[in-house]
């Protein structure tokens, strides 16, 4: 007779542990927390970014194609750095020691390590599209959004290896935005990006009302669309040809530059235009910020 209680023993065992592997898992150490820091600020692009602890302030500087990072305490400059041809957004990792710049007449993306010491390193590039204007990380910072305005993309790069992982077409892009409700994931969030130029209106090209500006949001999910963001035109309040009397202008949205966020709203800065009558600077442009609920998109 064959004794087969050690195979039972074993068979046990092994049942016993299959029992529990989603639980204590039989004597095998527990998987580690692979979770860095988590942001507690939207990020938004922006030639300046704070870091989300508040201590450091970074800026890019086109002009000799740099980033200089300052004490937010003192305004004291702790370093520059050089990153590329014609920097044009910066934003911080959540942890403050990373910070990521577009190069606007490269065509690239880099990752600038140490930025909390005196002496940063660029540790990374990343080609993209032509023309990155802007930039915004998810709240993990493990998702980097790439504005390309003359591509007319927007790339997402993958920031633990700094590869562009995939990327979606939109007229023009040039203001980015993710939000932050406070939890620790990226999914449940939100991308916000503006179209810079005004959609031209059907018939109605070089009049007042010929443009409406567009923003779009999408879930970081799975980068589908959830709304469009239709900004109408409006009345500027300023008379036609400066004369007291006179009909006021309506001027249209164009130039979408910059996107913010507070209490479910955004707000999107316009160079509104007024193309009809006799060329006036002070009287065909005119500065105008939008309001619109992120929720819904409605104005």
């Amino acid at each position: 007779m064959i004794d087969d209680s050690n195979s039972y023993d074993q068979r046990l065992a092994l049942a016993v542990c299959g029992a529990l592997a989603a639980g204590m898992g039989c004597g095998a150490a527990e998987a580690p927390d692979q979770r860095g820091p988590v942001a507690t600020k939207i990020s938004r692009s922006s030639t300046i970014a704070l870091s989300d602890d508040n201590v450091r302030i970074a800026m890019v500087n086109p002009e000799d194609n740099s980033l200089s990072v300052f004490q937010a305490s003192d305004h004291a400059r702790l370093s520059k750095t050089a990153t590329g041809t014609s920097p044009s957004s910066v934003v911080f990792a959540p942890d403050g020691t990373i910070a990521y710049v577009a190069n606007r007449a490269d065509g690239t993306v880099v990752r600038l390590a140490g930025v909390e010491g005196g002496t940063p390193t660029v540790d990374a590039t990343v080609d993209v599209g032509a023309e990155p204007v802007a930039l915004a990380l998810s709240p993990s910072g493990r998702t980097l959004f790439v504005a390309e305005i003359a591509e007319g993309r927007v790339s997402v790069i993958d920031t633990a290896t700094m590869t562009v992982v995939s990327s979606f077409r939109i007229d023009r892009p040039r203001a980015l935005l993710v939000t932050n409700n406070g939890d620790e994931l990226d999914e449940d969030e939100t991308l916000v990006v503006t179209q810079f130029y005004g959609a031209p209106v059907a018939g109605k090209e070089s009049k007042d009302d010929g443009r409406t500006g567009v923003g779009r949001t999408y879930a970081l999910a799975d980068l589908s669309e959830t709304h469009e963001i239709a900004l109408a035109p409006i009345d500027s309040g300023f008379p036609k040809g400066g004369v007291d009397g006179a009909p006021t202008l309506t001027t249209s949205p164009n130039q979408l530059a910059a996107v913010a966020s507070a209490n479910g709203r955004i707000y999107v800065t316009s160079e509104c235009a007024a193309p009809e009558g006799q060329p006036r600077v002070e009287k065909n442009v005119f500065p105008v910020s939008y309001a619109a609920d992120l929720a819904t998109g409605a104005e």
